[in-house]
């Protein structure tokens, strides 16, 4: 897992220094203080007598006021509970990505024409503020029904993390570092300001993540039956669209092409004593085709596959056309024993555990995913679900509510080693008790620091937390 890579890269260099400065406590700095003597009077700077007296102050006050101190330690602690749940988490799905992606969904009338239009419109509403998104340069991809443009932005100067605590303090009051936009206020921006289009769907979309992962959050939807899915999925989208964090919507089924759906008309086929097997199964043999048995000649087998000629099977015309023969003998074509829609169909059919399921990925600015979260769990309330139907918040989320786990369990690991460890160079399991007590306390610093620089706890931080 990525938690095991991590500690194993930084645990180790930790562990290391540690033994080393041990090492050199106990041998070098005896030794050196034996034969390095020095007769000068040395006196204490200051800062530290006054800061030893303001502490020797403040012990006596504790011990005389215990009732007191105790009341003040609970307080600093529920302090840190509020910072800690008022702060910004973040997923650590970003990575170094320093490009914007707007995908196209463009009706079937456009002309070429229109879509180049279409595009100089949206390249001078970004070019309009070349300069405080940062703006490099935008490369487009277009058909007369789809388009991609893809904008690249210069990237952020390295920053040391008091400037980033810095700027993230400025931000909160209006201010733009070095006058340009993050890529996240970017984004936003652009949700505001792209012309909006009859017929013509602009979605934000861009990779995030090493695992393939393509957005910031998940619902996935798990059932039997897709049709079924695919209406759940419509409400879930509008559900979601409420949210004012999640910039566009993605589904599994926007990445089919059309598909003509074919509806038999049961009263109908009845009444001409026509069976559904024997539309389905024609309508097979005429567009897809079947294999028939080998045919076998002296020297060789030839393959023999029976299909309608392409030239019978190029409109939705042909296909009403196809005829059938009623119990009568009479000829009726599929159109009087059928209906047709034709509509968007699924990229393709997913299954886990047995289940098919959907998912709807939502593209999202904010860097706290777990408000985000919290807000989906508000918006899918009282969402019913047909019996054998349930929805998840996808592998993202598992996957980081595991780390959380591991980063939990790496944290009550770490105090009971550092209390045995401390046991057995004070030869007591007494004394460390103090300082174990005390750990918590530096938790306090740790968690308000980030709450008032809204900078994320993402795992680097936790990671920083345990070490």
């Amino acid at each position: 897992s990525d938690f095991k890579w991590w500690m194993l890269r930084l645990g180790l260099p930790v562990i290391v220094a540690l033994v080393a400065s041990l090492l050199i406590a106990m041998i070098f700095i005896p030794l050196a203080a034996t034969k390095v003597v020095s007769k000068k009077e040395v006196k204490e700077s200051r800062i530290i007598t006054r800061t030893n007296g303001w502490y020797q102050k403040a012990l006596r006050w504790s011990l005389s006021h215990p009732v007191h101190t105790f009341v003040i330690l609970l307080f600093v602690i529920a302090s840190m509970q509020f910072a800690a749940g008022n702060a910004k988490y973040a997923d650590d799905s970003d990575g170094n990505i320093n490009d914007i992606r707007l995908f196209f969904d463009l009706p079937d009338n456009y002309a070429v024409e229109d879509t180049e239009k279409l595009f100089d419109e949206v390249e001078d509403t970004v070019y309009t503020k070349r300069e405080t998104y940062g703006l490099r340069t935008i490369n487009s991809r277009f058909s007369h029904n789809w388009g991609q443009m893809r904008i690249f932005l210069n990237p952020p100067p390295k920053k040391d993390w008091y400037e980033v605590a810095y700027d993230n303090l400025m931000k909160k009051f209006g201010v733009l570092p070095d006058g340009v936009m993050d890529r996240a206020d970017v984004i936003e921006d652009l949700k505001k300001r792209l012309p909006k289009y009859p017929g013509v769907e602009i979605r934000t979309h861009w990779g995030r993540g090493s695992d393939g992962q393509d957005s910031s959050v998940e619902i996935v939807l798990y059932g039997d039956d897709t049709g079924t899915l695919t209406m759940l999925v419509k409400e879930v989208e509008r559900r979601l669209r409420n949210i004012e964090e999640i910039v566009s919507l993605e589904t599994d089924r926007e990445k089919g092409s059309d598909e003509i759906h074919l509806y038999i008309k049961r009263d109908q086929a009845k009444k001409y004593g026509i069976s559904p097997t024997t539309i389905s199964g024609t309508v097979q043999y005429a567009l897809r085709g079947i294999p028939l048995p080998k045919y076998h000649t002296p020297d060789k087998e030839i393959d023999v596959h029976i299909q309608l000629q392409e030239s019978d099977r190029q409109n939705l015309s042909q296909l009403k056309n196809l005829t059938f023969f009623t119990n009568q003998g009479k000829e009726v074509p599929l159109d009087a024993v059928a209906s047709f829609k034709i509509q968007k169909g699924l990229g393709n059919i997913q299954r886990e555990n047995s289940k098919t399921y959907l998912a709807v990925k939502a593209n999202t600015t904010s860097d706290n995913i777990k408000a985000v979260h919290s807000k989906i769990d508000a918006a899918m309330a009282g969402f019913a679900m047909p019996y054998g139907y349930a929805w998840g918040k996808g592998r993202g989320f598992n996957r980081m509510q595991e780390r959380n786990d591991s980063v939990m369990f790496a944290m009550i690991l770490s105090v009971t080693f550092l209390f045995l460890i401390m046991g057995v160079l004070f030869e007591s399991f007494v004394l460390p008790l103090s300082i174990i007590f005390a750990i918590p306390f530096s938790l306090v610093g740790a968690f308000w620091i980030m709450y008032l620089t809204g900078t994320p706890i993402d795992f680097m931080s936790q990671l920083g937390f345990i070490i």
